[in-house]
């Protein structure tokens, strides 16, 4: 799509619709821009609307509309899949164990503060792996380079 500097807010708006009308995602909020330099991108979900953050750190390391769309479709996916319903459930849960037992030692070992560490962890490996899939798919569905991630991914490794 597009080639070369950082990308601007507008682009990361039109990708954004892009990707939430290919996927079909009615809930979708807008993206929001955090300053922050560290290149990442996450799901929130907020007043009935799942949106996604970006920091400016990953529109600077970006080159085109295509590495966008792969890394926003990734997120997407994280939605699509319920990924992001079950890591909030499983983290909810675990709060809910640690206030109600407490800190629980092992032979000293915090066995339900350890758990709630691991909760809050984020998605496994194999939900990042059927994100990447999907995220690749939903892309070129939406008229996008299906090797956006992969280049974006490429891009973040030597910033």
């Amino acid at each position: 799509m597009t080639g070369g500097a950082a990308i601007d807010p507008g682009s990361v708006d039109r990708v954004w619709r892009d990707l939430t009308s290919a996927a079909s995602l009615a809930e979708a909020g807008p993206v929001s821009i955090e300053g922050k330099d560290e290149p990442n991108a996450w799901v929130s979900f907020t007043m009935s609307k799942y949106s996604v953050h970006a920091t400016t750190g990953l529109l600077a390391t970006l080159r085109s509309t295509d590495e966008l769309a792969g890394v926003l479709a990734h997120e997407i996916s994280h939605i699509k899949l319920g990924h992001y319903n079950e890591t909030v459930k499983r983290n909810l849960l675990w709060g809910l164990l640690y206030m109600a037992l407490g800190e629980r030692k092992i032979g000293g070992f915090d066995v339900v503060g350890t758990g709630v560490v691991l909760a809050e962890a984020g998605f496994s490996r194999e939900q990042e792996i059927a994100a990447d899939d999907y995220g690749v798919a939903l892309a070129a569905k939406a008229g996008y380079d299906p090797w956006g991630l992969y280049n974006a991914l490429q891009g973040m490794a030597k910033s």
